[in-house]
């Protein structure tokens, strides 16, 4: 097991090496800079602030600077608001982690209880219905649906705000939104894995000697059914991140993925940076703890790596 961790940790670190490089060159090679706006600024006063900031020495030097100081934890300065990207990053990531954490739950709540339960009644209405109620759920992308709850519950029966993060019902709508779609692919991933547990040969045995049907269901079909799932939790987290982007601009959330929008449009290369690091740090730490769960579960996949 610690050498199957330290292998992954060792392709983590490659990995995020390989995204910082890419990013940093991607971003500066984007026409514009992060001073060019509407009204023309003075040359003189564009050159002073691109020394400032370090912009007018080459990338590759800049590169090297840039990444001493993630090295040493420092994000840089933004070069738009007047606050350091570590600042901005601390005040917006708990608005995002809070957002995925609800839109994680009720993916899970749903989908989970769904999927089992269609496997167990397959091939009934308490198959279809939820089966085909997913199939639209996985066809439905969150800038669609977003617009469409915000229209029903918030302007036409008015429960909820249609924008802001101000009280604890403005998650409602926003956690729908994203925990919604996933919940729907999880549902059918799960009802997937179930089945083809329930095929093998040992839960046959188990019925055969009257072993009962919900024990069988909750000690024998739900540790290999729920592999399937666990396995894409690493993707589905990446997915609730890369969905936020979307979900907190449509609602006005002030999250990290509407500030990386908004850096976006503004050419702020720290914020940018930033933001792109701190997301690829969390799809990679999901997705290791999502390979050690299955080798806690299965552990045939640890030789199977080696």
């Amino acid at each position: 097991m610690f050498k199957f961790i330290a292998r992954r940790i060792l392709q983590s670190i490659i990995v995020l090496f390989v995204i910082t490089t890419v990013t940093f060159f991607m971003v500066h090679a984007a026409p514009g800079d992060p001073f060019s706006a509407e009204r023309k600024m003075p040359e003189h006063i564009k050159q002073r602030l691109m020394e400032h900031y370090g912009l007018d020495k080459p990338e590759i030097v800049q590169y090297f600077h840039y990444v001493g100081s993630l090295l040493k934890g420092d994000l840089g300065p933004s070069h738009v608001e007047t606050r350091s990207v570590n600042r901005i990053i601390g005040t917006t990531f708990p608005v995002s982690l809070e957002l995925g954490s609800w839109a994680l739950l009720i993916a899970l709540g749903i989908g989970l209880p769904v999927g089992i339960i269609a496997a167990v009644f397959r091939n009934t209405l308490a198959d279809y219905i939820p089966m085909s109620m997913a199939m639209i759920g996985i066809c439905l992308p969150t800038f669609v649906l977003g617009p469409v709850l915000a229209l029903i519950f918030g302007v036409w029966l008015g429960w909820f705000n249609v924008s802001g993060w101000f009280i604890p019902a403005d998650r409602v709508l926003p956690a729908l939104t994203i925990g919604l779609v996933y919940a729907a692919i999880i549902a059918r991933i799960t009802r997937g894995g179930m089945l083809e547990v329930l095929n093998q040969d040992f839960i046959r045995t188990a019925k055969a000697k009257g072993v009962p049907f919900p024990r069988i269901i909750f000690f024998h079909t739900l540790k290999g059914g729920l592999l399937p799932v666990i396995s894409f939790l690493g993707p589905a987290l990446a997915g609730i991140i890369s969905g936020s982007f979307v979900v907190e601009t449509i609602f006005q959330i002030p999250g990290m993925g509407r500030q990386f929008v908004q850096s976006a449009f503004n050419r702020d290369y720290a914020l940018v940076m930033g933001t792109v690091i701190v997301y690829a740090c969390l799809i990679i730490v999901a997705n290791l703890l999502v390979d050690i769960v299955q080798v806690i579960l299965n552990p045939r996949l640890r030789f199977e790596d080696s």
